[in-house]
């Protein structure tokens, strides 16, 4: 049996293929409130509970990428990134039958079964993006492909439920899956020896600008914090997009195209990162990218105005998509291995796990959308109280290079 040949990680083809792994890894997040709207309308569910099925889902998915994880170091990315796609793809079928059948218990498992698949492309391709070269620009890249996926699913998924309803939703992501696999066959398995650029071996950077070797665990937990706060406020409010529009007045297609259109738009944010983010002023970018989602959220549930609403939404994820790529690049500054990133693409999936767990108990219990609209607002506000002071220590080591 001939040997698969190695593919080098900062080749054309692995970049496309973190890229597709990554993208499918985190997609959930993009789609959510149309699963939502298709668990509520397909079962006759409450919003509450169908937001407590996304919550189960991306559990299932942060536990997975936590378990990977913790055994990073000794796995073949290749091959977990083929299995990660396999059962993504089969966990959707299985929703797409489930939900034909009414069959609860059933889909609640498809939806376990997608998470496994989710949290194994998603440890598995931001381990691998802190290996490369320029990590940064790597994350840069992994939120355009999140852009152009998102552009596709979002005309894809209105366009599916209204010819085949709630179960056009799971029908159009089994069909993504199916397009993204080939790709991710490309993903390499390079070496998990340090790597030169890792904060014990560096040699470039001045001593006392960056943390010691002792102070790096803090150092880790607040990146963890910061990445753990983005993601609850994302998902606290995100996941009922679809309803808060439908409730002032949008239509589902109406919807997806002010989704499609933040998302096009939204490309000017990862190419910006792409070429400022070893130029400093990541600290800054951070903080005005937390403060437009603040005012994003406020302006989602307070505002009854549908072209301020669509404004709101289309330049806020511009922003979230300029400084995410330099926030998880931090995390990758600190740590090269890529264990970090592996980590905090745990926390990634746990708070955003988080989130919609938090939104349908609030709704459930006799909240609204408003309610939530603070939750969201307090977690943006709580990025830059925990990034200020590790991006403000990475901005002093990238000037003396």
């Amino acid at each position: 049996m001939r040997a698969r040949s190695e593919i080098p990680i900062d080749s054309k083809r692995a970049l496309a293929a973190l890229c597709a792994s990554n993208t499918l890894g985190v997609l959930v997040l993009y789609v959510i409130p149309f699963t939502v709207g298709a668990t509520t309308d397909g079962f006759g569910a409450r919003e509450g509970t169908a937001g407590i099925v996304s919550s189960w889902e991306l559990a299932v998915m942060a536990a997975a990428s936590m378990l990977l994880a913790a055994r990073y170091e000794g796995l073949d990315k290749h091959r977990w990134s083929l299995a990660g796609v396999l059962i993504f793809i089969g966990g959707y079928g299985l929703s797409l039958w489930s939900l034909t059948a009414g069959q609860w218990t059933v889909f609640l498992i498809a939806r376990g079964i997608v998470g496994v698949g989710e949290g194994i492309l998603f440890g598995v391709s931001s381990g691998l993006a802190a290996q490369t070269a320029k990590p940064d620009r790597t994350f840069a890249w992994f939120s355009g492909a999140q852009i152009v996926f998102s552009i596709l699913c979002f005309w894809a998924l209105p366009t599916a439920m209204e010819w085949l309803g709630p179960a056009g939703a799971f029908l159009a992501m089994v069909g993504i899956g199916i397009l993204a696999a080939p790709i991710i066959a490309w993903t390499p398995d390079p070496a998990t020896a340090s790597t030169p650029h890792s904060l014990e071996t560096s040699s470039a950077v001045a001593p006392g600008s960056l943390p010691t070797r002792e102070r790096l665990h803090l150092t880790a937990v607040l990146l963890l914090l910061s990445v753990g706060s983005l993601n609850l406020g994302l998902n606290i409010l995100f996941p009922f997009t679809e309803r808060i529009g439908i409730s002032i007045g949008f239509t589902l297609p109406e919807i997806g195209h002010i989704l499609m259109l933040g998302a096009v738009v939204s490309i000017i944010g990862p190419i910006a990162a792409g070429v400022f983010a070893t130029r400093g002023g990541r600290t800054w970018s951070l903080g005005l990218g937390a403060a437009s989602q603040v005012a994003a959220a406020f302006i989602f549930v307070y505002c009854s105005s549908q072209l301020l609403w669509a404004g709101a939404y289309v330049v806020s994820n511009t922003a979230l998509m300029y400084f995410m790529p330099l926030l998880y690049g931090l995390v990758a500054y600190y740590d090269r291995t890529g264990r970090i990133n592996a980590g905090a693409a745990s926390v990634t999936a746990w708070m955003s796990a988080a989130g919609p767990l938090l939104s349908g108990l609030v709704l459930n219990g006799g909240g609204n959308y408003r309610l939530l609209g603070w939750l969201s607002a307090i977690s943006y506000a709580a990025i830059i109280a925990f990034a200020y002071r590790p991006s403000r220590a990475a901005e002093a080591g990238l000037r003396i290079r």
